[in-house]
C-alpha cells in the first residue's frame, strides 16, 4: 500500500490466528486514519480465513516460519519498518482509545521524546471486570541499531530517553485460561525458553526475574527460591553493572517473601523482610511489597499492632506512587509490579481494618473505605472482612450509623450472601437460646440481633432478608404505616410466606394488618407453592399457631383461603397418624379434610367436570369424594359397607395411603368394641365356622372310606349354609 506522505509511525504485529485478530486490527483504524502509518503484519502460521482478515487491513504481510524465538520474528517486522517511530503489539491485544497517541503525533510532541510506554491491561476474565495493569516499552524512535532481544518476553534495545508515559492502554486477553491444563502448558513453554535464555545469559537479571515469574505461576516455590537466592548472592559482581539493578533486585527478594507466605511461614517472612529492607539497592516499590508481606504475616500471627505499623509504611508509599506514572517509571518489574494494584491494595487495607476492629478502632475504615473503587464485580478484600466488619458494627450502640458500609460491600459478588448468613446465624443462635433458660448469652445475642435489625433496615436493598429486617424494625420505630408497607414488600418477594420466622407473624397480629390487604395481589400459583413448602416441613404446633392467627381473615370465601384450609386440614390428619387419639377425633379430622378439599374444588371446577370428567380432578378431590361416600355410610351405621368400600381409597392419593391404613385399623377396633349387631354377627359366624369345620372332617372320613355319595350330601349342605366356603366347593369338584 503506497503512502503519499512520509511514514510517521510503523506498527508491527505478530499474527498467529487468535480469535481476537479482527478486534485487534479494527482498534488501530482510528490511528491509521489520523496520522501517516504503515501496518506490518508478520504471519507466523495463520490459516486461510485469518489471512483474508489480514489482507483487509494491509498489503504488508510477511510470512515467517516459527522457530520458538519471538525476537527473531519481531525483528522481521522491524527490518521492514520505514517510519520515524515504531510501535508493536500482540494479536490478542486491542486499544480502547487512541486519542492520546493520536494527539502525541499530530501535535508534534513526538519530536521531544525518543521512546514511549503505554499500558497493558491484563484481563482475568472475558467480561473485563478484573484485571492488572502495567506500563510497557512498546514505542521508540527508529535508530540503525534498534533491535529486539531475547527469544521470549522480547524487548526493544536500546531504548533512549526522554520517555513519554501514556495513560492509553491495550486490553489483553492472553492470560485467561479455560483450564489448569492450558495454564500449565503455557508456563511450560515459557519456562523452556527462559531456561535456555538464562543458560546462555547467566547474568541477565531481567531474564532471571521472568524465569521466577513462571515458577510462581507453576507454584514451584522451593526451586524458584534457590534460583532467587543464587542471584542475590552473586548480584554484587561487576558483571551485573549497567542493568539498573535497583529496579530488578527487588523481584528476587519478593519471590522469597512470597514463598514464605504461600507456605504459611509467617515468622520466617517477617525475619526475611527485615533482611531485605537492609538491602540498599531496593527501590520504593520493593519496600512497599515488603511492607505488604509484613501486613499479611503479622495479621496471620494476630499481631495487630504490627499490622498497623507496616500498613502505615505501605500506605505512605501507595499515596505517593500508586497513581503517579513518573514516580513508578523504572521501579516496577515482575513480582513487585502488582503491589499497588487494586487487589493488593484492598487486601492490605482490609487486613489493617480488621486489625483495628480487633483493637477497638475504626480510623482506617473511616479514612480508606470510601477510597475503594466499588465498580468492579470482584472485591479482593480479606476473606474475613465481611464477618469482621459485622462483628465490629454490632458491637456499637449506634450500629445504624454504619449502614452505608454494608450497603457498599453487598454490591460485590458473594458479599451479600456473607452478610445475610452472618445475621441468620446470629438469629438462629438467639432462637435456640430463647428456647432455653435466661442467660447472659441470650441477653448479648438479643442486643446484637436488635442492632443487626436496625442497621440492615437502613440498607437500601431488594433482597428479602433486608426487607424482613425492616419489618422486624417495627419493634424499634413502632411505625404501623411503614410496617404495613414493608410487610407488603416482603410478601411480594417471598414465596413461602408461612415459613417466615414467627417474629413476622407476631408483628402481623400486633399491627392488625388486614390479611386481604397484604395478599390481595398475591399470585395464586406462588401462594399455593408457598403453602405446600410450609406444610411439608413445618410442625403441628406451627400449623396450629398460623391457623389461630389467620382465623379471622379466612371467612370471605377467597380461593387462597380455601386452599390454605384444606392443606392445614390435610396436615392435621397426617400429624394425627402419630398421635394416640380417640377414633372419633381421628375420623373427624379425616372427614374435615375431605370437606375442605371438596369446598375448594367446587370453587375451581364446574359441575360438568364433577358429572362426566372426574378423572381430571386433583387426586385429593377424587379421594375426598370417596371419603364423603364413606362418611354417609358411617352416618347410617353401615359399617360392613364401609369396610368393604374403603379398600377403593387406597392408591388414589399416595401421601394418604398410610392415613387410610390407620383409619381402617382404628375403625375395625372401634366396631369390635362398640357395634353390638356386628358383635352378634361375628358370634354367629364363629359358630358356623366351627360347624363347617366339623362337617369337613366328616367329609374327609367318608372319602377315605369310599363313601362318595355321603360326602356329596354333606358338602352340598355346607355350601347351602355357607355359599362363600371355597374349600367345600373345591372338594366337591374334585370327587365329581
Amino acid at each position: 500500500m503506497k503512502k503519499e506522505r512520509e511514514v510517521v509511525l510503523s506498527i508491527s504485529i505478530l499474527m498467529s490466528g487468535r480469535k481476537e485478530t479482527r478486534m485487534c486490527l479494527e482498534s488501530l483504524v482510528p490511528l491509521m486514519e489520523s496520522i501517516p502509518c504503515e501496518l506490518i503484519l508478520v504471519d507466523t502460521g495463520c490459516d486461510e480465513d485469518t489471512r483474508s482478515i489480514l489482507e483487509e487491513f494491509t498489503d504488508i504481510i510477511i510470512p515467517f516460519e516459527w522457530c520458538n524465538d519471538f525476537a527473531k520474528a519481531r525483528n522481521v517486522g522491524l527490518e521492514r519498518a520505514t517510519g520515524k517511530w515504531f510501535m508493536f503489539l500482540d494479536d490478542d491485544e486491542c486499544f480502547e482509545d487512541l486519542s492520546e497517541i493520536i494527539e502525541f503525533f499530530q501535535s508534534g510532541e513526538y519530536k521531544k521524546y525518543r521512546s514511549a510506554l503505554y499500558k497493558v491491561r491484563n484481563f482475568k476474565s472475558y467480561d473485563g471486570t478484573t484485571y492488572t495493569e502495567a506500563s510497557v516499552s512498546r514505542m521508540t524512535q527508529l535508530y540503525p541499531n534498534t533491535k529486539f532481544v531475547n527469544s521470549i518476553h522480547e524487548a526493544l534495545n536500546p531504548l533512549y530517553g526522554p520517555v513519554k508515559l501514556f495513560e492509553t492502554y491495550v486490553k489483553h486477553y492472553g492470560y485467561i485460561y479455560n483450564s489448569q491444563e492450558e495454564l500449565y502448558s503455557d508456563c511450560k513453554r515459557n519456562l523452556s525458553l527462559l531456561k535456555e535464555e538464562t543458560k546462555n545469559n547467566p547474568y541477565d537479571l531481567r531474564m532471571a526475574g521472568l524465569l521466577l515469574q513462571e515458577y510462581k505461576r507453576l507454584q514451584e516455590y522451593d526451586l524458584g527460591t534457590e534460583i532467587a537466592k543464587s542471584y542475590l548472592e552473586k548480584s554484587n559482581e561487576p558483571r551485573f553493572e549497567g542493568q539498573k539493578i535497583d529496579d530488578k533486585i527487588g523481584s528476587f527478594h519478593a519471590f522469597i517473601l512470597e514463598t514464605h507466605i504461600r507456605k504459611y511461614e509467617y515468622k520466617e517472612c517477617l525475619e526475611y523482610g527485615k533482611v531485605a529492607l537492609k538491602d540498599k539497592r531496593i527501590n520504593d516499590v520493593t519496600r512497599a511489597f515488603i511492607y505488604r508481606t509484613e501486613v499479611v504475616s503479622s495479621y496471620n500471627l494476630k499481631d495487630y499492632d504490627s499490622v498497623l505499623k507496616s500498613f502505615n509504611e505501605y500506605i505512605k508509599l501507595y499515596d505517593r506512587m500508586a497513581n503517579n506514572n513518573e514516580a513508578l517509571y523504572g521501579q516496577t518489574f515482575v513480582l513487585t509490579s502488582e503491589v499497588f494494584e487494586d487487589f493488593m491494595y484492598r487486601q492490605v487495607v482490609s487486613y489493617a481494618m480488621i486489625a483495628e476492629f480487633e483493637l477497638g478502632k475504626e480510623d482506617i475504615l473511616r479514612s480508606h473505605f470510601k477510597k475503594f473503587s466499588w465498580d468492579n464485580e470482584e472485591c479482593f478484600m480479606a476473606v474475613r472482612f465481611p464477618d469482621a466488619l459485622m462483628t465490629y458494627i454490632l458491637g456499637q450502640e449506634n450500629s445504624e450509623d454504619y449502614s452505608e458500609y454494608i450497603e457498599e460491600i453487598i454490591k460485590r459478588k458473594g458479599y451479600l450472601g456473607r452478610v445475610v448468613r452472618y445475621v441468620e446465624d446470629l438469629e438462629k443462635k438467639l432462637d435456640e437460646e430463647s428456647a432455653g433458660e435466661e442467660s447472659d448469652d441470650k441477653e448479648d445475642l438479643e442486643i446484637k440481633f436488635n442492632r443487626a435489625v436496625r442497621v440492615l433496615a437502613e440498607v437500601e436493598n431488594t433482597h428479602w432478608y433486608f426487607i424482613y429486617m425492616s419489618v422486624l424494625n417495627y419493634k424499634n420505630n413502632r411505625d404501623k404505616e411503614v410496617c404495613i408497607k414493608n410487610i407488603k414488600k416482603l410478601f411480594a418477594c417471598v414465596v413461602d410466606i408461612f415459613n417466615l420466622n414467627n417474629k413476622v407473624w407476631d408483628i402481623l397480629a400486633e399491627v392488625e394488618v388486614p390479611f386481604e390487604v397484604v395478599v390481595s395481589n398475591f399470585d395464586f400459583a406462588k401462594w399455593k407453592l408457598g403453602i405446600e413448602r410450609w406444610i411439608e416441613h413445618t410442625t403441628a404446633e406451627d400449623v396450629e399457631y398460623k391457623v389461630k392467627l389467620t382465623s379471622k381473615w379466612r371467612d370471605n370465601g377467597d380461593l387462597r383461603y380455601k386452599y390454605f384450609d384444606f392443606k392445614v386440614k390435610e396436615a392435621a390428619v397426617r400429624y394425627a397418624d402419630k398421635e394416640d387419639i380417640y377414633f372419633e377425633d381421628y375420623e373427624r379430622k379425616v372427614f374435615d379434610f375431605a370437606n375442605a378439599v371438596n369446598e375448594y374444588c367446587v370453587k375451581v371446577y364446574n359441575e360438568e367436570v364433577f358429572a362426566t370428567h372426574r378423572e381430571v380432578l386433583p387426586q385429593e378431590e377424587i379421594l375426598s369424594l370417596k371419603l364423603l361416600e364413606l362418611k354417609n355410610l358411617r352416618l347410617n351405621n353401615s359399617n360392613e359397607e364401609v369396610l368393604k368400600n374403603i379398600k377403593d381409597c387406597v392408591g388414589i392419593y399416595e401421601p394418604f395411603n398410610e392415613v387410610i391404613k390407620v383409619y381402617v385399623q382404628k375403625l375395625g377396633d372401634y366396631i369390635v368394641e362398640n357395634d353390638k349387631a356386628y358383635q352378634e354377627q361375628l358370634s354367629i359366624k364363629e359358630e358356623l365356622t366351627q360347624i363347617t369345620d366339623a362337617l369337613k372332617l366328616k367329609v374327609r372320613e367318608y372319602i377315605e372310606n369310599g363313601q362318595l355319595v355321603e360326602a356329596r350330601v354333606v358338602l352340598n349342605q355346607i355350601i347351602q349354609c355357607v355359599p362363600t366356603d371355597q374349600e367345600a366347593k373345591e372338594i366337591l369338584s374334585m370327587i365329581e
